[in-house]
């Protein structure tokens, strides 16, 4: 293709099967890094958007719902919808707020939201959203019994826990997981912003 100021590829590939579009987009990430000028790579697919590793606008029906770099986004995503609909292996679990204190799968959790948050949301359900490398060892004991655990065929290790009622996507293979509450992020379900954390959280 020729050398343009700028280059907008409004999803290229949407039409190839999962296998035969991840072998040419590979070799087109090569291609557009060679470029210059300016370069709009549209797409549906997450792992191109890491492979590209650039800036990157979340959309949804036109919208903007973020911006940042991939991995920033990944980790610690601004919208609801970003995190059930753009990002594949982050997890949301329910957050009730009680007038003492927010439970997780029925566990009383550490204080995690600022207090003006807490009064305003006491009696409702919030949802908690986290990477899979927020699973570990150490943090607060999920109640979540894991039934069984696949090695998911992509280069990351991420695995899926399965469950009774529900899967999580995590970093590592155990049985008894626990979460980091610092790389969690909290949401309203109604407006579908990150709602502020007590500090230190």
């Amino acid at each position: 293709y020729r050398e343009t100021p700028v280059l907008l590829l409004d999803d290229p590939l949407k039409c190839l099967s999962p296998t035969s579009r991840e072998k040419i987009f590979l070799k087109l990430a090569l291609e557009l890094k060679k470029r210059k000028g300016v370069i709009v790579y549209a797409t549906d697919v997450w792992k191109e958007v890491e492979i590209l590793s650039s800036p990157t606008l979340v959309l949804s029906f036109g919208y903007a719902l973020e911006s940042g770099l991939p991995e920033e986004i990944a980790t610690s995503p601004k919208c609801l919808s970003t995190a059930t609909n753009a990002l594949p292996y982050y997890n949301v679990l329910p957050l009730e707020v009680n007038n003492d204190g927010t439970y997780l799968l029925g566990e009383k959790t550490p204080e995690l939201l600022a207090n003006s948050a807490f009064i305003s949301f006491k009696g409702k359900e919030l949802f908690l959203g986290f990477p899979p490398e927020a699973l570990s060892n150490e943090g607060f004991p999920l109640n979540f019994q894991v039934l069984d655990v696949l090695k998911l065929p992509i280069n990351k290790e991420i695995y899926l826990l399965k469950g009774e009622e529900r899967n999580v996507y995590s970093n590592i293979p155990d049985k008894e997981i626990k979460l980091n509450l610092s790389l969690a992020t909290i949401y309203d379900p109604t407006t579908e912003v990150a709602l502020p954390k007590k500090e230190g959280e």
